[in-house]
């Protein structure tokens, strides 16, 4: 379904779809019914594997759920400075944060520990919102995911989680662990380094 991000944004709310499998045809069916037109996209189908993808066995440190709005114009306005974000959770607030080079962009709101904030140590990790952005997007759309659950740690992946009818749905996003995080940290580092330096001055005027 690689052509799927192409085909979805097209389809309005009054389209009608039908997903089906056509019996001469070993591929995919997508009709839609569209005011004036009727279109059909086809996707080939690989063959059915025993295999169970196995879910990743991780110990998460942090928990928070959040409205899906809400955590999808956080997102975005992260995204106006880089396309790399640090989530951080500890006692005190969660945090989504992004910083290139002068420009920052902080997002910060107190927490208490309760149903829906949960840490056994804290939670700090840097993510690519550009894959992060379209997941909440779509997931802020449906009316089965009005609140989503983040849960990860220091440099861990990013598991969200929304109840379905009859399913529990999860995604995951690996953490970004190089020179790009690197560099977050001495801007952050730099920008300390500024404050203090302010403070000083000051006090010695």
């Amino acid at each position: 379904m690689e052509k799927g991000p192409k085909i979805f944004p097209s389809i309005r709310s009054d389209n009608l779809l039908d997903l089906y499998i056509p019996t001469n045809l070993k591929a995919l069916g997508l009709a839609i019914a569209r005011e004036k037109a009727f279109q059909t996209f086809f996707t080939p189908l690989d063959e059915a594997s025993p295999e169970v993808i196995p879910i990743p066995a991780l110990k998460f440190t942090a928990m928070i759920r959040l409205p899906a709005r809400d955590l999808l114009e956080y997102v975005r306005a992260g995204q106006t400075t880089s396309t790399n974000g640090r989530l951080e959770l500890d006692s005190e607030a969660f945090t989504i944060s992004t910083k290139e080079m002068r420009w920052s962009t902080v997002t910060e709101f107190k927490v208490a520990k309760s149903d829906d904030v949960k840490f056994d140590g804290n939670g700090r990790a840097t993510y690519n919102f550009n894959y992060l952005e379209p997941i909440v997007n779509t997931l802020s759309k449906t009316k089965w995911s009005q609140e989503l659950i983040l849960e990860f740690g220091i440099d861990m992946p990013l598991r969200i989680s929304v109840e379905i009818p009859d399913a529990h749905l999860c995604y995951y996003i690996a953490p970004r662990i190089d020179d790009e995080t690197k560099k977050m940290e001495i801007v952050e580092e730099r920008s300390k380094y500024t404050d203090e330096r302010k403070t000083s001055v000051g006090a010695g005027a």
